[in-house]
């Protein structure tokens, strides 16, 4: 007889009336300690019923049911997840009780690309300990639209560290509207900084499409050295004006220009650059030099230059999060529940 992943076998003999049963595995409260075991390699490894299901068959194994292990999967892995992010949370937060205030870092990865996303699961990370400290999972349809849910994941998850009596002294974010308009608000004690790894990555996108026309292809040889720069300017400068005053100098370097017009940073910091060491400069009024600095000059982005973070940065929360899709990929629905656990 079979029961899931259980063998069991039946003897008697006809004339000695001897019986005997042997099963395969030991049974917990009526649950075959394989089937638990099987459904918590599944989900503890990030994978899923299908493909195990799919697996077993291909070998012939014996498994268990679809709907016992979604079962399982409710009844006993998911609490037992819940409970033990729980008593790590507490120790994270304790961590940071006795550390005095904290610096964080926030971002939000959503289930599915695009803007068709269902849920957002908002990740607030102490940034002194790289470890993380709250997470906030938000449905869509509980703010109207999918764009609102970062800022919701974020005022959720402020709210509950400072009821746990958190201080928070700074934030590190992107560059939301949302986030900056209730951080400004809602939020004036907060210090709030803009993550350099999200800035370079959208200034790096935008030349890229620059450098795909005909007339402006020759700025994608700059486009590493804009991005560098931009860590530069964030990682040496004391302020967010110095910052500033590093950032645009940037525009007149390209041209092989390097003393500027800010009393700040007044001229670049390399030696004079010899023939074998020069850069494929860009000549003024071409069509790549004026988009390229009207591209790195713009005054929105120039004024969040003053706000970016000088000394943290959110990559290990964005590795966490690339981990994470190896548990809640993208091309797969979870119920809440379940998306929440993994």
């Amino acid at each position: 007889m079979t029961m899931g992943t259980l063998l069991r076998v039946s003897q008697h003999c006809p004339r000695c009336e001897f019986t005997n049963q042997w099963s395969s595995q030991p049974v917990v409260n009526n649950i075959p300690a394989g089937d638990l075991q099987l459904c918590a390699a599944v989900l503890f490894t990030g994978s899923s019923f299908s493909q195990i299901s799919k697996f077993l068959g291909a070998c012939n194994i014996q498994g268990l049911s679809e709907q016992c292990f979604y079962r399982h999967h409710a009844k006993l892995l998911i609490p037992t997840v819940n409970r033990q992010w729980k008593l790590e949370q507490d120790d994270v937060i304790r961590e940071a009780l006795e550390g005095g205030s904290v610096t964080l870092g926030g971002d939000m990865r959503a289930d599915s690309p695009g803007h068709s996303a269902k849920y957002g699961s908002y990740t607030m990370m102490n940034l002194t300990s790289n470890k993380v400290i709250d997470i906030q999972l938000v449905q869509s349809n509980e703010v109207g639209i999918g764009e609102r849910m970062k800022k919701e994941g974020l005022v959720r998850s402020l709210t509950m560290l400072e009821e746990r009596g958190v201080n928070v002294e700074a934030i590190v974010t992107d560059r939301h509207t949302g986030v900056q308009k209730f951080l400004r608000e809602e939020k004036k004690e907060i210090s709030h900084y803009f993550d350099p790894w999200h800035m370079g990555k959208g200034i790096g996108k935008k030349v890229d499409e620059l450098a795909k026309r005909k007339s402006t292809q020759d700025v994608s040889l700059w486009r590493e050295t804009v991005v560098n720069h931009l860590y530069w300017s964030a990682s040496t400068s004391s302020s967010g004006q110095e910052a500033v005053a590093k950032w645009t100098s940037v525009a007149n370097h390209m041209q092989n220009v390097h003393t500027h017009d800010n009393v700040l940073f007044p001229r670049c910091l390399h030696e004079t650059l010899v023939e074998e060491r020069s850069r494929p400069w860009l000549k003024p009024n071409t069509a790549a030099c004026e988009r390229l600095a009207d591209l790195l000059l713009a005054p929105r982005f120039v004024k969040d230059v003053e706000k970016i973070s000088p000394v943290h940065h959110t990559s290990s929360l964005e590795a966490f999060h690339r981990l994470t899709i190896r548990f809640s990929p993208k091309s797969v629905g979870f119920c809440f529940k379940g998306m929440l656990a993994r």
